[in-house]
């Protein structure tokens, strides 16, 4: 694994979400990871996360306080070491000639995040964004020119789901939708877009150990004409179209 210093570190109490800023270049695209580890024993094994932003010195990521790793990362202090691998996965392709709407929850913003940043034409990008309080949406950085619509949980906007959201809209039939975050929120994406037709695709986030596809453990299943096959997240995807991924086992 190669070696970062923490550059900074942005932890909101009130959201559970954490940014950390690493200092080291490395050459990522949009929808790749990282697997991060601090320079500790324990937990043994690294986690993924999905790149939030980067610049020529650094790149950020974006997550939840969920485990010990989680909370063991948020703790760490500026110039601090942080292990990584990576980046690892396919990055998104692009639409920025169509309209493109990004749809998530919680910290699957983070890769819909870094691919708005880099698209070329912002004005054809809509999110719609499912967070579950008004602290959690300021902690969130907005890409300037792109349009925003949010379900916030706690009522502070018109929608308190994502999924409420995204039912209650209707997509130009040349939209393209990518999609990353709560399954729930995936499989509703999932069946709207083939109810219209509509060209759309899923970032997974599964639990990884390797990152590579040798451990198999982030399998999905996936249609392959007739037949039902075995992928791998970390390898094949992290995006799956909607045509080919099964998401439930």
């Amino acid at each position: 694994m190669r070696r970062g210093k923490l550059l900074d570190i942005q932890v909101d109490l009130r959201s559970n979400y954490v940014k950390l800023k690493i200092g080291a270049n490395i050459d990522v695209k949009p929808g790749q990871f990282v697997m991060l580890k601090g320079d500790w024993e324990e937990p043994i094994l690294p986690r993924p996360f999905s790149i939030y932003d980067r610049d020529n010195i650094s790149f950020t990521v974006l997550m939840k306080i969920r485990g010990k790793a989680t909370r063991k990362l948020s703790k760490l202090k500026i110039g601090g070491e942080i292990r990584f691998k990576g980046p690892l996965g396919n990055p998104y392709p692009e639409f920025s000639d169509r309209m493109t709407y990004l749809i998530g929850g919680g910290s699957g913003y983070a890769p819909l995040h870094f691919y708005a940043e880099h698209c070329p034409r912002k004005e054809n990008i809509i999110f719609f964004i499912g967070v579950d309080k008004k602290d959690t949406r300021e902690f969130f950085d907005e890409v300037k020119g792109c349009r925003y619509e949010w379900a916030v949980e706690d009522g502070s906007s018109d929608y308190k789901t994502v999924v409420d959201l995204i039912e209650d809209y209707s997509f130009p039939p040349d939209a393209v939708l990518i999609g990353c975050g709560p399954k729930v929120v995936l499989q509703t994406m999932l069946r709207i877009a083939e109810m219209n037709s509509l060209e759309a695709y899923v970032s997974l986030e599964e639990m990884m150990v390797c990152g590579v596809g040798m451990c198999k453990g982030c399998a999905v299943k996936v249609k392959e004409g007739d037949r039902i096959s075995i992928k791998h997240v970390c390898k094949d995807g992290p995006l799956f179209s909607v045509k080919e991924v099964l998401l439930e086992w």
